[in-house]
């Protein structure tokens, strides 16, 4: 798994991140199967929160088939313990403001797939100071 991100303002200051991951897996990924990747954000607004975004190769029971969804969760803790909290929205359907905005999810090759997604800085809750980890 590699992945990279690019922080960009514009003149009106408005800020936007960009993140990109890339996964090479050393087997076929199962295309009938489900599969994904996603990234976790730590940051300080008051409390510490976590913020997460995740793409998901999975079978779509209304039309029948197999396609890529996302899901973004904020979390009033941080990162580490977020994934329980994850388990937990997700079982319940628990729907949020999307704040990251999907440029890209594809299978590059049956081996490799690539997410990339955008987030804009701008509504005055948001906090611009991330604590970029290694979990992904």
């Amino acid at each position: 798994m590699a992945g990279s991100y690019v922080v960009t303002t514009n003149p009106k200051g408005e800020t936007e991140m960009t993140m990109k991951v890339n996964v090479h897996n050393p087997k076929k990924f199962n295309t009938k199967g489900t599969f994904g990747l996603g990234w976790g954000f730590e940051f300080k607004e008051g409390a510490m929160k976590t913020e997460t975004y995740h793409a998901l190769w999975d079978y779509d029971g209304i039309f029948g088939k197999h396609s890529w969804t996302t899901s973004m969760h904020t979390f009033n803790r941080p990162l580490k313990g977020s994934m329980s909290e994850l388990v937990r929205k997700k079982q319940i359907n628990e729907k949020e403001k999307a704040r990251w905005t999907p440029v890209v999810n594809r299978m590059v090759s049956n081996s490799h797939i690539l997410a990339v997604a955008r987030r804009q800085f701008k509504q005055e809750s948001d906090s611009k100071s991330f604590k970029l980890g290694s979990k992904v």
